[in-house]
């Protein structure tokens, strides 16, 4: 049986559109990330206010 001494290597421009399909993942993930610590700070900020209300009543 013949071996084949060609090897497959993907072409460079399909390995460009990888990485760019990957950081543009990279990319969503954190900007979803972002959105999530922006409400999260968010919620925390409203929950301290109230916080803060609460108390100044009980003075």
């Amino acid at each position: 049986m013949a071996v084949s001494s060609h090897r497959m290597v993907p072409s460079f421009a399909y390995s460009q559109t990888l990485l760019h399909h990957d950081i543009a993942i990279a990319h969503t993930a954190s900007c979803r990330e972002g959105e999530a610590l922006k409400r999260m700070y968010e919620f925390t900020k409203r929950r301290s206010q109230k916080d803060q209300a609460r108390y100044n009543r009980c003075q």
